[in-house]
């Protein structure tokens, strides 16, 4: 607001909502030139929970800021008028706002990490529990792990354009958006709880194995046929062969009306999406055929088609994947989960099927791996003979008539120095007082904490400051004072 001649407003929170009204506009334009923001003029629209919101965000903050700032000239305002029913006011970039080449640092901030949603699909207030304040805290520990990754896409299908990345003409993404949250749905916690908001879950399949953690290539696995699988476990067994083939059928097919049945919540409402699926004359007979056909393939859990079992096993999906995060970061290892799919650096394949297979039996029972992986590529080191590769159904692998295997793990952090990590930044930490700490800083301060085995609220109580202080501090969000920044250079 500064750079743009605007007096400061009267208090914080006027001031946080004119900077986001701005900044929405900005992003907005840069991904989209004439792109409108719409918004509500309405007192009750605003009356709702902030629970999904953040405070600085009202009727009197942001109404005004947007008024201010299109008699300025920086928005066009498309004001509707309170009888236009189903049409919310609008704003977009003016010429002023056009003018400014360089968008500032963005931090991405959803505020509320679990969210419930009602049968319409709407965001709903709820208490909080100690169920809800564990999962909470638990995701906000892998947040920070993950809001000090090093992510990049390493391919020219890419355009970057500041803060924004874009994929071919019609799709952008933000690479600010680096921080997840749980779903849930039919306004209970058993139901959903998948995670979402981050960027890397928007990249196109047929780009995104050019995502890079850190600089190194990147592997992605995922559980096939996860649902059928979930069902067959939950009466102890497991599908003969592929789920998804049945003959006289295309696999694509089937397992659309598959993943169909599992989530419809009566017959009638299966036959008519797989209809829509099928399209053409005859469409509801075939699609009648077809799931006749998928009954008669499965018939040990046809009783559970239809019954809407597909949003409880979400939950049990999204647990799944909690876990493996859980217990990857606990390794120092960045993973970013895509709903029943995880990336990792390749060097951490092993890990990831360990852990998603440590995952599965703990969930549904077993000794069996349930996902094995394939060295061919991947580690040379792990090659058969002329080249070929074998596939493996654990972690380690240990040839026959070896002697015991020592595994030794190395703390991720400082000791990385010793294969080229990160370095001391001395001179950004000798200019560097108060406010903003440098974001090579941050890192550092980040990777000694964690290699040192400290938790972050033992740092924050050493300096005197809460941890969600010393989080957002490392985060960039906040500054620190002088006093904090001297703790934090002596920590050091």
């Amino acid at each position: 607001m500064k750079s743009l001649g605007l007096p400061l407003p009267r208090n914080r929170r006027s001031a946080e909502a004119m900077a986001s009204v701005l900044l929405e506009a900005l992003i907005a334009n840069r991904a989209a030139p004439g792109q409108w923001v719409s918004y509500s003029r309405r007192k009750e629209w605003w009356s709702n929970s902030t629970r999904y919101r953040s405070t600085a965000y009202s009727y009197y903050t942001v109404v005004p800021a947007i008024d201010q700032l299109s008699r300025q000239g920086f928005l066009e305002h498309d004001r509707k008028r309170p009888s236009n029913l189903g049409w919310q006011s609008r704003f977009r970039a003016g010429p002023r706002l056009q003018e400014v080449v360089t968008i500032p640092t963005v931090i991405y901030d959803p505020v509320e990490l679990i969210r419930l949603k009602d049968d319409d699909e709407k965001l709903i207030n709820y208490s909080d529990t100690n169920i809800t304040i564990s999962m909470r805290r638990r995701l906000e520990e892998i947040n920070e792990t993950l809001s000090a990754a090093e992510l990049e896409l390493d391919t020219p299908a890419v355009e970057h354009e500041g803060m924004v990345l874009r994929v071919g003409d019609a799709q952008f993404l933000y690479p600010a958006m680096k921080t997840l949250y749980r779903i849930f749905n039919r306004g209970s916690f058993s139901c959903g709880g998948r995670f979402y908001g981050t960027w890397w879950q928007q990249i196109p399949k047929k780009i995104r194995s050019s995502l890079l953690i850190a600089g190194e290539p990147t592997v992605e696995h995922d559980y096939p046929q996860l649902h059928p699988n979930m069902l067959y476990a939950s009466i102890g067994a497991r599908p003969e062969g592929d789920a998804y083939e049945i003959d006289g059928w295309r696999r694509d097919l089937v397992k659309r009306a598959f993943n169909i049945l599992v989530n419809a919540e009566n017959g009638a409402s299966a036959r008519r999406a797989i209809a829509r699926e099928i399209t053409g004359e005859g469409a509801y007979a075939r699609a009648t055929s077809l799931i006749d056909a998928i009954k008669l393939r499965h018939p040990n859990i046809a009783d559970l088609f239809h019954s809407d079992a597909g949003i409880r096993l979400q939950r049990r999906d999204a647990d799944m994947a909690e876990m493996i995060m859980r217990r990857l970061i606990g390794l120092g290892i960045v993973v970013l989960p895509i709903h029943d799919s995880f990336i990792t650096a390749v060097r951490h394949e092993a890990d990831l099927v360990e852990a998603m297979n440590v995952a599965w039996i703990q969930c549904f029972g077993g000794k069996d791996p349930f996902i094995s992986v394939t060295y061919d590529i991947n580690d040379p080191q792990m090659e058969g003979e002329e080249g070929e590769g074998r596939a493996v159904r654990a972690a380690s692998v240990v040839p026959a008539g070896a002697g015991p295997l020592l595994l030794v793990r190395l703390p991720w952090g400082r000791s990385l120095d010793l294969f080229g990590g990160r370095n001391l930044p001395l001179r950004d930490l000798e200019t560097w007082f108060s406010g903003i700490a440098p974001p090579s800083v941050r890192a550092y301060l980040r990777d000694e904490i964690k290699s040192r085995g400290l938790r972050q609220s033992d740092v924050a109580l050493s300096l005197g400051i809460s941890r969600a202080q010393l989080v957002n501090i490392l985060r960039g969000r906040y500054g620190a004072s002088p006093r904090v920044t001297r703790g934090l250079k002596d920590f050091n």
